[in-house]
């Protein structure tokens, strides 16, 4: 009897090992699909926004292997936009140019009042996309004193994603101007601030003044949250330029970038 009772559980323990390790296979084969997918959907949305930039800047353009460099090996070189113009002839919606010189953030940004998330999971042409398009903030009009320009935070660093460098001050020093090209032409920001909020902050609310001292107690109330400044701060009534996303573990938990307008980006 003893021995029918060890081949019987020895026989179970290779039933388990075996389901055990078919388990790990099917968990591996299913990872690498997820894996491969998200890479497909990555390269797809870096080529549309390759394309893009072709025809906004065709010469001065970053090259994708540039992009794909970290974020430290980067070196800043200088982005002439050359043909906005067409590129809002393909798409309405697309209301200015977005480049951090340097860095891969060099996007469209989108801006759809009437529906302001439009972009939130489509591409430029209208097609489902997790990484979306930059938008600016359905309540938002260009001559603001405060413009909203949402961006996802994706984990490969595209989009917004690689915006959490700006809380390191070597990186802040480094890549401290923004340029917006619309088809008025080129408006140049430099970041004074990088603060940590939620998306229920009184920041976002923010979109015009009604004088100087409105002005002064919404930059006090945002400056109070900054994690890095840099600089003097705004003086109104010039524009400022938040560039948002998502930051932390907590689903509200937003990095905002915030930017003075400036008279010319060196």
């Amino acid at each position: 009897m003893l021995t029918v009772h060890s081949t019987v559980g020895w026989t179970a323990m290779k039933r388990s090992t075996f389901l055990a390790l078919a388990l790990l296979i099917a968990l591996a084969i299913v990872c690498g699909v997820m894996v491969q997918r998200d890479l497909k959907k990555a390269k797809v949305a870096s080529d549309s926004f390759s394309e893009l930039s072709e025809i906004v800047h065709p010469e001065e353009s970053p090259s994708q292997d540039q992009k794909d460099e970290s974020e430290e090996d980067v070196v800043p070189t200088p982005v002439a936009v050359k043909d906005f113009t067409s590129l809002a002839e393909s798409n309405e919606d697309c209301i200015a140019w977005l480049t951090i010189t340097g860095t891969c953030v060099d996007y469209p940004v989108m801006h759809t009042p009437s529906a302001p998330e439009k972009y939130l999971h489509l591409n430029f042409y209208g097609q489902y996309s997790d990484y979306g398009v930059p938008f600016l903030d359905g309540h938002n009009t260009m001559e603001d004193d405060n413009l909203v320009i949402f961006g996802h935070n994706m984990n490969d660093g595209s989009m917004f994603g690689s915006l959490k460098y700006f809380l390191r001050r070597s990186y802040l020093e480094t890549y401290p101007y923004i340029d917006v090209t619309t088809a008025d032409g080129q408006r140049c920001y430099e970041v004074f601030a990088v603060a940590l909020a939620t998306k229920t902050d009184d920041w976002y609310n923010f979109h015009r003044s009604i004088d100087a001292d409105d002005y002064d107690y919404a930059v006090d109330c945002i400056l109070k949250k900054a994690q890095l400044t840099r600089g003097d701060r705004p003086d109104y009534p010039s524009q400022i330029l938040t560039l948002s996303t998502c930051h932390g573990s907590s689903r509200d938990g937003r990095l905002l970038i915030l930017a003075k307008e400036v008279d010319l980006c060196p």
